[in-house]
């Protein structure tokens, strides 16, 4: 009798735990409709998403492969880089919803989205997991809710939402962090459930992002090292040793199995990323507010793309991992003091968590910092690696990333070592936490405000193709394939790719989150020879250069040529075009200490420089004019974009009215820019700038 009513106690118990839990996760859910406001849960509002930023590259990814026919692997689409087929991995548009909605496609409305589902279902799980760990060492509903809420207020998580959306799944951190905070005398998780574990991480991981993922496998990787050599009793138990080991080859295993079936390994992306170091943390990333609080000022940075180590935990975070750390302390110390635990004993029982906690945080944070480390704006050291090691590396360029890891664990050991340290005055934790998360709703307010301003609206109109031309063209029956043949913005390449994939087009470019560059350009130069009726290819006006040559006719569209194989109904077309790119001024832009005036004079006073537009220009001979006022007093340049690369040229003439230059390229040049500067005090004119591809034949030598 006694032992059912002990049973029906804990049952009980276990109960109320669970419901507070839930709570701490629809509290979670709740704030994310405070800060984003609710209209971005309408699966059918697209327009928010369609705003020129990284979350247009999700929803796009989302939208190509949903219109996309199947394809094995699964994760594969044609319609972002046709005729190669691309992975759903490369636009970051999270798989494991855009797999589980492709599938219910056939019920779902034409306009449809899950970036707001996934939104607050990230909310939900931060809460509802950081209390879940709470609740292991306390019975205090409330103080079980407030450390969830506290947790959903983490800058760290809100500040990847709807910038690097799936990034924002921060709950896959804490489901790697439970085991080692949630940990009683023999571990949380043994066996067969720790091996599931390391299944359940390898495999949601790879289908989020393999951020999350390596940051997942770094965490439960040193947890089942320390719980397999840390153990207490006399015998070693070597099944213990096994299923620790078997759990951490779960999660690359998995994990590889889940990217090949995503399409990951064959889509033509490179596994590289460029600007391995320039998205390092800063060794000031967990001090450094970036604009997140009231109170704290913030810290220079060595480069701005050091924004990606932001590792700042809050007012109230701080205080939290302070305080709490230190309770624990002093629980300790009272224990030992009170006779009811040998000071060995004590340090024993901890010794597991202890070292699986510093070698997680030690590792994450070299690799935050490297290769570069900073401090504020100066560089302290380089990491030296071999040239086949920094290759490896890249696959992880944005290190800084791994922050994260650090700050989560300073956080949890505080709330830990709080709840632990409170364990004898437990009416306490409650009141401490609410003070926690009332400072920590303080300190960030003004980030929270600004989010929901932007975010909290029912009014993202969209920017439309312009002219009527566009309408005319997507009435061409025949036309399949909309070829992006020059290099273009990501606002322009979102906008067009948006109007083709509304009309079943597919798109021969598009920006993934790694390079297939090389792929891209090889497909457009055999379209190009090929010239089907299906395909249309689209210059812009800074790459209309390398639309000659190729025997295609030549049509206006609005800012746009559209040049076609045969004839394009409806569309103006372009009669005899010369090859020659015109430049004007008169928007004042690619300019610096100098002005434009209203007649489209550009005037460039002392040390005045007027560079760009950069345009694409293809291997050949060029006449460049040059038109205004003191041009023989000036200095003339011809390079590439961020002046890497300075040309040779001949000046044929220069009469300081009327400059020609003449210029080879042996290579197509992506970016190519002419530049003119005025070192002297007498002011220098531009009105015109002229470039004339002569011919694209190879030169003599």
């Amino acid at each position: 009798m006694v032992n059912m009513v002990t049973g029906l106690r804990w049952k009980h118990t276990i109960d109320r735990k669970t419901a507070a839990c839930i709570l701490a996760g629809l509290m979670g859910a709740l704030a994310f409709c405070l800060i984003y406001g609710v209209y971005v849960l309408n699966p059918s509002y697209t327009s928010w998403l369609m705003t020129g930023t990284d979350l247009t590259q999700h929803y796009l990814g989302w939208k190509a492969y949903r219109l996309g026919a199947w394809q094995f692997p699964i994760g594969l689409t044609d319609r972002l880089a046709y005729p190669s087929s691309t992975s759903v991995v490369f636009t970051d548009s999270i798989p494991l919803f855009a797999v589980f909605f492709k599938i219910l496609s056939p019920l779902l409305p034409a306009q449809f989205q899950y970036f707001g589902l996934w939104g607050i279902f990230c909310f939900f799980m931060q809460g509802y997991l950081s209390a879940k760990i709470t609740a292991t060492h306390t019975d205090s509903r409330p103080a079980i809710v407030l450390a969830g809420l506290l947790m959903v207020l983490s800058p760290v998580m809100i500040f990847r939402m709807y910038r690097h959306t799936a990034l924002s799944g921060h709950w896959l951190i804490l489901l790697a962090l439970e085991p080692l905070f949630a940990k009683k005398k023999n571990g949380v998780l043994q066996g067969w459930s720790l091996v599931f574990r390391g299944i359940l991480l390898g495999v949601l991981g790879a289908a989020v992002h393999v951020y999350l993922l390596l940051m997942c496998g770094i965490l439960f990787g040193f947890y089942c090292l320390t719980d397999a050599l840390w153990q207490t009793g006399e015998e070693i138990s070597l099944n213990r040793i096994w299923h620790n080991a078997l759990a951490v080859a779960c999660i690359p295993g998995y994990a590889a199995l889940v990217l090949w079936l995503l399409g990951a390994f064959g889509s033509g992306s490179s596994a590289q990323g460029e600007g391995l170091g320039s998205y390092s943390a800063n060794l000031n990333a967990l001090i450094n507010p970036q604009g997140w609080s009231a109170f704290l000022p913030d810290r220079p940075l060595w480069v701005s793309n050091q924004y990606e180590g932001f590792g700042y935990l809050g007012l109230g975070g701080y205080l939290l991992t302070a305080g709490g750390i230190l309770l624990f302390i002093l629980h300790g110390i009272l224990a030992v003091r009170n006779g009811k635990r040998e000071i060995r004993p004590f340090l024993k029982s901890h010794a597991a968590a202890a070292a699986s906690w510093i070698l997680a945080f030690a590792t994450a944070f070299v690799f935050a910092l490297s290769p570069y480390i900073t401090w504020d704006a100066e560089l302290i050291r380089e990491i030296l690696a071999r040239e086949k090691i920094r290759r490896l590396w890249s696959i992880f360029r944005a290190t800084g990333r791994l922050i994260w890891i650090p700050a989560y664990l300073l956080l949890f050991a505080g709330l830990t070592g709080a709840v632990k340290g409170m364990k004898k005055r437990k009416a306490l934790l409650p009141a401490f936490l609410l003070v926690l998360v009332c400072l920590q709703l303080a300190d960030i307010r003004g980030a929270l405000g600004e989010k929901k301003e932007y975010f909290d609206r029912g009014d993202f109109p969209a920017e439309a193709l312009e002219g009527e031309c566009w309408e005319r063209f997507s009435e061409e029956g025949q036309i399949r394939h909309l070829y992006l043949a020059s290099i273009m913005d990501k606002q322009d390449m979102y906008r067009l790719t948006d109007w083709a994939l509304d009309r079943g087009l597919s798109v021969s470019r598009f920006y993934f989150a790694r390079s297939m560059d090389e792929e891209i350009d090889e497909n457009l130069k055999q379209a190009l020879e090929e010239k089907s009726p299906e395909d249309v290819f689209l210059y812009t006006k800074e790459g209309q250069l390398m639309r000659f040559g190729h025997g295609l006719k030549e049509y206006e569209a609005g800012d746009y040529i559209l040049c076609y194989g045969g004839e394009l109904n409806g569309l103006k077309r372009l009669e005899d075009s010369s090859p020659v790119l015109q430049i004007r001024f008169g928007d004042g832009r690619w300019l610096e200490n100098g002005e434009d005036d209203e007649d489209g004079v550009r005037i460039l006073y002392q040390e005045g420089l007027s560079y760009g537009p950069y345009f694409e220009a293809p291997a050949g001979e060029y006449e460049i004019r040059i038109k205004g006022e003191g041009l023989d007093r000036a200095e003339l340049l011809i390079c590439s974009k961020e002046s890497t690369y300075f040309y040779d040229f001949a000046t044929e003439e220069n009469t300081g009215t009327e400059a020609v230059l003449g210029v080879w390229l042996l290579e197509d040049e992506a970016d190519l820019q002419v530049a003119v500067r005025n070192h002297g005090e007498e002011p220098v004119k531009l009105t015109a700038i002229d470039v004339e591809l002569k011919t694209s034949e190879d030169p003599e030598f």
